[in-house]
């Protein structure tokens, strides 16, 4: 958003530069290297881009009328089309259920892994989604095996299922309680119960591709507890439950209050960790089964940033693959999805901005795309097989498609015999 009109930028580096909005009139990028460069919704209207690298640039509602490009290479060059489906629309929520609504709201988690899905309300409510059909599967504040709450940070907030079982984790009287179910939702056993102050849950549920469980925990805003291997809080535990005795494993520790965490196609883990008043940070775990737990830093480092004085190094952390500060506006990391068929990572912002992360070939990760399509995130929704997504907690969908860049032809074809004999009035007036 830079007003950089009438600047010289010769021999400026703009390789993945975030120019989206910025003002460039009378500045002359002809021959600049801009690799991977976002200039979404930037006018560059007449401009000489003669021999300009624009080689994976995001030129998403960029104006390109009267451009030269002569000599310029597009290769890669895209454009974002991000929308939002409204709830009623969607074909897992167009059926009356027993509440009445057409449609769910206050949605913590969807589990859309299975044949059957589920989905999950703040207020204790989880439905089954089967045949287009959605019901009530279970009624925490009813149902629970101990005293169900939804205040604050708390509810009912994750859902997952493997071949035999359901397991849900809630809130109840400060501690965060994962209880497994039958497929039929009758309670079998408790998995773990945590105590706390009722504070930075976490409770994200999420199983990986041997079938180990994984659950994300707040640190209770005790920042006493996250670097302490002996406590549960500010953890990420790997639970195996085909076993009948149940022993966390740590897994990373070090977090403050990861929200939402998803494991992709290769096993790897993304964590979306909420910060406190400067960085909101995404983590990778690429080894969930190290013999050595991740220290992710909290609360030495908030991010790449240094948040009190302790002997703990930076190098001794794993840092993020991605942050951003806050800059006054408020924030909260939503984890979000590997997006196999689009090769980005999705997350978002309690606050309704959508980010798009992608890899480059050192491993290293850059920001993709932003967008601010809605004005609450609280979670999302990915079913691999269909590739729908969906946000809470309205239950929108939400559509992504990166497509090539198309311009405008810069020959006008008008009554002109093509070569298979045909007549071209494309650019008649």
């Amino acid at each position: 958003g830079v007003d950089l009109s009438g600047k010289d930028l010769s021999g400026t580096i703009l390789v993945q530069a975030n120019l989206s909005g910025t003002n460039l009139s009378g500045v002359d990028l002809s021959g600049k290297d801009l690799t991977g460069s976002n200039l979404s919704g930037v006018d560059l209207s007449g401009k000489d881009l003669s021999g300009t690298i624009l080689v994976q640039a995001n030129l998403s509602g960029t104006n390109l009328s009267g451009v030269d490009l002569t000599g310029a290479n597009l290769k890669g060059a895209f454009q974002f089309d991000i929308h939002i489906k409204k709830s009623r629309d969607l074909s897992i929520s167009n059926v009356t259920n027993e509440t009445g609504a057409d449609h769910f709201e206050g949605v913590t988690s969807f589990d859309l892994s299975g044949n059957v899905q589920y989905l999950t309300t703040k207020n204790g409510l989880l439905y089954e989604l089967k045949n287009e059909e959605s019901t009530i599967a279970l009624n925490l504040v009813n149902d629970a095996q101990f005293p169900f709450h939804d205040k604050g940070e708390g509810g009912l907030l994750s859902v997952v299922s493997n071949n035999k079982f359901v397991y849900i984790s809630y809130t109840s009287e400060g501690y965060l309680v994962v209880d497994e179910y039958s497929k039929n939702f009758s309670n079998v056993r408790n998995i773990i119960k945590i105590s706390g102050k009722g504070n930075h849950y976490g409770g994200n549920l999420v199983f990986d591709k041997i079938g180990m469980l994984f659950l994300s925990v707040g640190d209770d805003r005790n920042m006493y507890l996250p670097q302490n291997l002996k406590s549960l809080r500010g953890k990420i535990l790997r639970l195996d439950v085909s076993k009948l005795k149940l022993d966390p494993v740590i897994v990373a520790y070090g977090l403050r209050n990861p929200w939402k965490v998803s494991i992709d196609s290769k096993n790897r883990m993304f964590i979306g960790d909420c910060g406190d008043t400067t960085v909101e940070s995404v983590y990778l775990l690429n080894d969930l089964y190290s013999v050595n737990p991740y220290n992710l830093g909290w609360p030495v480092f908030e991010g790449t940033k240094r948040n009190k004085g302790d002997p703990l190094m930076f190098k001794d952390t794993l840092a993020p693959i991605y942050e951003y500060e806050r800059s006054g506006r408020p924030g909260c990391s939503i984890g979000g999805y590997y997006l196999d068929h689009l090769e980005v990572y999705l997350f978002g912002d309690l606050f309704g901005t959508l980010w798009l992360l992608k890899e480059q070939n050192n491993g290293k990760w850059y920001l993709y795309h932003e967008d601010k399509p809605v004005n609450i995130i609280w979670t999302f929704g990915y079913d691999e097989k269909t590739k729908k997504i969906f946000i809470g907690p309205y239950n929108h969908e939400l559509k992504i498609s990166i497509e090539p860049i198309k311009l405008d032809s810069q020959v006008k074809l008008c009554r002109t015999t093509m070569p298979n004999g045909s007549i071209n009035n494309s650019g008649c007036q």
